[in-house]
């Protein structure tokens, strides 16, 4: 039976603006090899076609993406996030875990940025939008 994704919900908090859409956290949903886990990622986002992808750690203050949502894989290591601003809900996220954060959401890292090695994707508000109109999803999972 499938996990149940993680759901947190993320009000304006006069600071930022986070979203009325929530962030999603899977845990322990992407099964990775020993090697070359980034490239298993990305792989799964090309397949989906989701090209605009590039991978680093999570920044150690306070940031948001105002017109973009942002999915990360986590393809090394461990960390704690903070989701929603200095007053948010903390996560923990690991190898496996897959993050959407909504445009709007902020977020943090709270160890240091490279605790954690993810791979990432943000939309592109254009294509988004035309995928949208088009009435066109993302191709199913294939491993």
């Amino acid at each position: 039976m499938p996990r149940q994704p993680q759901l947190y919900f993320l009000q304006d908090d006069g600071l930022f603006p986070n979203s009325q859409l929530p962030v999603v956290l899977y845990k322990e949903v992407l099964k990775l090899p020993a090697f070359f886990a980034a490239h298993t990622v990305r792989k799964l986002f090309q397949i989906n076609k989701w090209t605009n992808n590039w991978r680093n750690g999570i920044y150690v203050y306070d940031h948001y993406h105002s017109i973009t949502h942002e999915a990360m894989a986590v393809v090394k290591g461990d960390t704690q996030l903070m989701l929603g601003g200095p007053r948010g809900t903390t996560v923990e996220i690991a190898r496996g875990d897959v993050i959407v954060i909504p445009a709007g959401v902020a977020h943090r890292n709270l160890g240091r940025e490279k605790d954690v090695i993810c791979d990432r994707w943000l939309s592109s508000w254009q294509r988004l939008r035309h995928e949208l109109w088009q009435g066109r999803g993302a191709a199913p999972y294939r491993p």
